[in-house]
C-alpha cells in the first residue's frame, strides 16, 4: 500500500494543486493509493495507479485506476466535480451531492450507497457489469446511465428528474421523473 497524505501546490488562480503520479513502472507495483481524511474543498486532483484508489471525500478529482477499484468511502461532496475510472469497480458509500458534476467509467459494477442528489449532472457507464443507485435520484437531478452488458437498478426517480439509460434491463419501482431509453 502506498499513502500520501499530501503533496500540493498552488497554480496560477492560488488554488491548491495536487498531482500524484507514481515513479515510472511503480504503479504496476502499488496495490492501493490512499488519501487520508480527505481533499479540502477547491483542490483539483489527479491520480493514476496500478491499483485500487480511495479517497474519503472530496471536491475536485480525476481518478484512474487502471486495474483496481475506486472506493469513495462518503460522497462526491457539494458542488464538487470528479471523473473515476475503474478497471474493476466504483463504489461510492453515500451519494453523489448536490450540484456535482461526475463521469464514471468502469469495467466492472457501479454502486452508489444513497442517491444522485439534487441538481447534480452524472454521466456513469459500466462496461461488463451493473449500475446500482440504492435510494435513486432527487430534486432536478440528471443522469445518463449505460451498463452495455448488465442492469441498471434504482428505487425512485422523483419529479424534475431526468433520466436517459440503456442496459440490457432497467428496475425502478418509482419513477416520477422523466425516463428515456436510449
Amino acid at each position: 500500500m502506498l499513502k500520501i497524505t499530501s503533496a500540493s501546490a498552488r497554480g496560477e488562480n492560488g488554488r491548491e494543486i495536487i498531482l500524484v503520479r507514481l515513479p515510472m513502472g511503480l504503479e504496476q507495483y502499488a496495490t492501493t493509493v490512499s488519501i487520508g481524511n480527505k481533499i479540502a474543498q477547491g483542490a483539483n486532483v489527479q491520480i493514476l495507479a496500478g491499483g485500487d484508489v480511495t479517497i474519503g471525500q472530496g471536491s475536485r478529482a480525476s481518478i484512474t485506476s487502471k486495474s483496481g477499484k475506486i472506493d469513495i468511502g462518503l460522497k462526491v461532496d457539494a458542488s464538487s466535480s470528479a471523473t473515476l475510472i475503474a478497471g474493476t469497480t466504483v463504489h461510492i458509500g453515500l451519494k453523489i451531492d448536490q450540484h456535482s458534476n461526475v463521469t464514471i467509467v468502469a469495467q466492472s459494477d457501479v454502486t452508489i450507497g444513497q442517491k444522485l442528489d439534487q441538481h447534480t449532472n452524472s454521466t456513469i457507464t459500466s462496461v461488463n457489469g451493473s449500475i446500482t443507485v440504492e435510494q435513486g435520484m432527487s430534486g432536478n437531478a440528471n443522469a445518463t446511465l449505460k451498463a452495455v452488458n448488465g442492469s441498471i437498478k434504482m428505487d425512485t426517480i422523483d419529479g424534475g428528474c431526468t433520466l436517459d439509460w440503456s442496459a440490457q434491463s432497467f428496475n425502478c419501482p418509482h419513477q416520477n421523473g422523466t425516463v428515456n431509453h436510449i
